[in-house]
């Protein structure tokens, strides 16, 4: 999630030569999800908490740390992220998921839901100049039907929502393959590049300031 918020920061800038904004810890927490020991057990085959995990167990639940906020700057972008692992996935459903990118013309909502029927969907609300914004989405849309065949607009009121047909949304798991190809481009490269070090480097920097700063007491 820290690599999406950097990634929009990188494409939002005024041009590529310019250096990554620093990453600046606002808060962070976590707080566990508690896992009874009869779906501990189904879910690994041991009928008992490990020794080694007995400083989290609390009478017969695991309180496994799994969920997390963190709050952080980028220059003048400011990040708030939240991800939480509940026990089991709701009824006809799998993961959920709800972003919300905010600019100066308009909102972006990524959004994964029952509402959605656990589908990605992507809309654009404006802020202000609707017609500006709709003929800015027409033209881009329009751009991008040779790399992209299908996608198209709709309005659904003050909302636009960008279809995404099906050949294109193939879903998360198919883009692990194309991250170890671009992983194995570099190692046979031999070389990172520096603005992929670079926020390789802030990024982790940040998420060990927040593990420590998590563990401390309220």
């Amino acid at each position: 999630m820290v690599d999406q918020v950097q990634r929009l920061a990188a494409a939002g800038s005024r041009s590529e030569s310019d250096p990554p904004p620093a990453l600046e810890l606002l808060a962070a927490r976590t707080w566990p999800t508690l896992v009874p020991r009869g779906l501990f057990a189904r879910v690994t085959g041991q009928s008992v908490f490990p020794a080694e995990l007995s400083d989290m167990v609390k009478g017969d639940e695991l309180a496994y740390r799994a969920n997390a906020e963190l709050a952080f700057r980028l220059g003048a972008v400011t990040a708030a992220l939240d991800t939480r692992w509940d026990l089991s996935a709701p009824p006809g459903g799998g993961d959920t998921h709800r972003a919300v990118i905010r600019g100066t013309r308009a909102e972006i909502l990524v959004e994964q839901h029952e509402g959605t029927g656990f589908r990605r969907r992507l809309s654009v609300v404006p802020l202000r100049d609707g017609d500006g914004v709709r003929a800015a989405l027409a033209n881009r849309v329009a751009a991008w039907q040779v790399a992209h065949p299908g996608l198209d607009v709709l309005a659904a009121g003050a909302t636009f929502e960008i279809r995404v047909p099906r050949s294109l949304d193939v879903g998360h798991e198919a883009h692990f393959p194309l991250m170890l190809a671009d992983f194995l481009a570099l190692v046979e490269g031999g070389r990172m590049p520096p603005a992929l070090a670079s926020a390789t480097l802030a990024k982790y920097t940040l998420l060990a300031q927040a593990a420590v700063a998590a563990r401390r007491p309220s």
